[in-house]
């Protein structure tokens, strides 16, 4: 029974990082780690197996080894890589809730896993042992395990990376409409298709024989294309690629867990900046956005309302339109269903008398292994779903063009395809590690002539080149991007202090101090002086949880955290000043708490009923939290 126990548990120490080996690109040297680090674990155990304390030392420790191997082989999992920005701002437990809908089987492997490497080390296996613990041995065994935790490496060199997000921060002061005086002539509709993760590469033959964007292709072969267009650190998800190519800068990541909810709770996200929706509006367009997945995930829906665009259509505002469709993706509205409904939008924006600019964002090629639209069932492949969810793309992004083409006046019309951001880890992903070095951003104008631009651009340059080929200036400007329609190159202004104003611009504001706080609870909103913020989870309404406004010594606005566990957040910024709104159980009344954050309680301070008392000046918070 005992050499079960331990063959088990050294299984489930391994199973991560085996798992990530042999499917999803992990390297070979995390499972040399982790069978050291599980050694490491068993010699301490031996050591200790006279104390039920000692026992209980090593099955936490075991416990928290397999947790962060398990959140890398996530990482892998879903990206084929290491720790980096975008498994952070998707570790929570919205993420969790869609893994359980996709996969429950390997959910619940997980899960029985983790309880076993935390409560197998606490029985004492075999005969009693006539030794006394040897604590200074266990511990040096306690301390090799850790050293030998490939995901704490991982952390570590991502941490440490010395490349530059190019964010908001650091961009330019620029208004675009400071360089208008009008358009030449009158403007061009917009109709701006983000493919999600359709990146250049799947149209070489050379790697996909099969051709799936054969239609596509064609259309790309005779359209204006962008050759060389970069991913951006800090773009590599969909809602910073959508920053990225509208406003110019990258989304700037905290490295705490549960930091995402700055999107979705900030009022007016990036509040100096002018981004393409903000640009066209203020230029008489009509602004529309159809996408579907929910508006509210990662807080995509809440930057596109403050940025310009007047009507954002996710999931929940496109359902009632697809009367008769019982069947919805994991994700949301399947893509035939999207360009069906985009057809009618066009169709209403052509007989209006504005100019127009119509956003898409499409669902099919979504990783892992794409959401297959109903009907495209013939391209089912159970062997390589990804290559079946391309040529569904495929036929239903070039029927649509073709149609857009028909509908609308080329003269008077840009039509402009880009992927959201490269492909993440997927079924066809060994084959684009191929040509790991030559993987672009995939953007093209069908409507223009056919011309290949090959100069070095970026995310952020996609933007400005719609708006020239849409009849304005060459030297408009969103941010870090520039123009590359008609051959405008200049150089980039590299991050530093001259693109940098004395003070570093930030979209959280507010000095507690300065203006006190008020908690609206019913009307889902917290005041700080003139910002308000929305009591919000990355994905909609609070209704259970931890909403903290985490502050400096100073009082200002530090950062807006929505979790469901806060301890991981206390331990990181374990000290730090802190007013946090409490639900502990769904339909029951908040409470509010106003102290310091900490790594042993989690919270220290004073605790309000918001039922008597929602509101609260800046010498009482100065008291409260000094």
């Amino acid at each position: 029974m005992r050499s079960l126990i331990v063959l088990s548990l050294a299984a489930a120490h391994l199973f991560p990082s085996v798992l990530a080996l042999t499917r999803y690109f992990g390297p070979a040297l995390w499972v040399l780690a982790s069978l050291v680090a599980t050694l490491a674990l068993y010699a301490a155990y031996r050591c200790v197996r006279p104390s039920r304390v000692g026992r209980m030392g090593v099955g936490l420790l075991s416990g928290l080894i397999f947790f962060l191997n398990l959140q890398l082989a996530v990482s892998y999992f879903t990206q084929g890589t290491g720790f980096n920005d975008a498994f952070l701002v998707h570790a929570t437990l919205d993420s969790v809730h869609l893994a359980w809908k996709d996969h429950p089987g390997l959910v619940l492997l997980c899960l029985a896993a983790q309880l076993l490497t935390i409560l197998a080390p606490l029985r004492r296996w075999g005969p009693p042992a006539a030794q006394e613990p040897h604590w200074s041995l266990a511990f040096g065994f306690c301390v090799l395990s850790l050293v030998a935790s490939y995901p704490l490496w991982s952390m570590t060199r991502y941490l440490m990376s010395e490349e530059t997000v190019r964010g908001y921060g650091a961009a330019p002061l620029v208004s675009p409409a400071a360089a208008v005086g009008s358009a030449a002539g009158t403007p061009k509709n917009i109709i701006l298709i983000y493919a999600e993760q359709v990146e250049q590469l799947y149209l070489n033959e050379q790697l996909f024989p099969e051709q799936p964007l054969e239609a596509l292709g064609a259309i790309y072969a005779d359209s204006l294309r962008f050759t060389n267009v970069r991913q951006e650190r800090g773009a590599g998800w969909t809602t910073a690629g959508l920053i990225a190519s509208q406003c110019g800068f990258a989304v700037e990541i905290g490295h705490h867990a549960g930091n995402n909810s700055r999107l979705a709770a900030v009022e007016r996200p990036y509040p100096d900046a002018q981004c393409l929706g903000d640009f066209l509006l203020e230029q008489g367009y009509e602004t529309r956005y159809l996408g579907g997945a929910p508006n509210g995930f990662g807080g995509k829906g809440n930057f596109l309302k403050t940025h310009g665009f007047q009507s954002v259509y996710g999931f929940d505002e496109l359902e009632p339109r697809l009367a008769g469709a019982e069947v919805f993706s994991t994700w949301g509205v399947f893509d035939d269903d999207l360009l069906r409904l985009a057809r009618e939008e066009v169709s209403a924006l052509e007989s209006g008398s504005s100019p127009y600019l119509l956003t898409l964002l499409t669902l099919g090629t979504h990783h892992p292994e794409g959401i297959l639209s109903p009907s495209c069932a013939r391209y089912r492949d159970a062997d390589n779903p990804m290559l079946g969810a391309l040529q569904c793309t495929d036929d239903l992004l070039s029927a649509f063009i073709g149609e857009l083409q028909k509908m609308t006046d080329p003269e008077r019309t840009v039509i402009a395809v880009v992927a959201d951001h490269l492909a993440l880890r997927n079924t066809l992903s060994r084959r684009l590690r191929q040509q790991e070095g030559a993987r672009r951003i995939l953007f093209f104008l069908p409507n223009e002539a056919p011309k290949i631009v090959s100069d070095t651009m970026s995310q952020f340059d996609v933007g400005p080149t719609v708006l020239e080929a849409a009849g304005f200036p060459a030297d408009l400007q969103l941010g870090f991007g520039r123009s590359f329609f008609s051959g405008y190159q200049p150089e980039h202004d590299a991050p530093g202090p001259g693109n940098r104003r004395t003070r570093a611009r930030t979209m959280l504001t507010g000095n507690v101090f300065d203006s006190g706080v008020e908690i609206a609870v019913a009307e889902n909103r917290v005041s700080i002086g003139d910002t308000d913020l929305k009591i919000t989870t990355q994905v909609g309404y609070f209704s259970v949880g931890y909403y903290l406004l985490v502050l400096n010594q100073k009082g200002d606005l530090y950062d807006v955290i929505y979790t469901r566990d806060p301890q991981a957040i206390a331990k990181t910024l374990d000290g730090r000043p802190a007013i946090a709104l409490v639900r502990h159980e769904e339909g029951a009344p908040a409470h509010l708490y106003i102290g310091h954050l900490s790594a042993s309680e989690v919270f220290r301070g004073s605790v309000f009923d918001l039922q008597q008392r929602s509101r609260f000046t800046g010498a009482e918070l100065q008291r409260f939290l000094q």
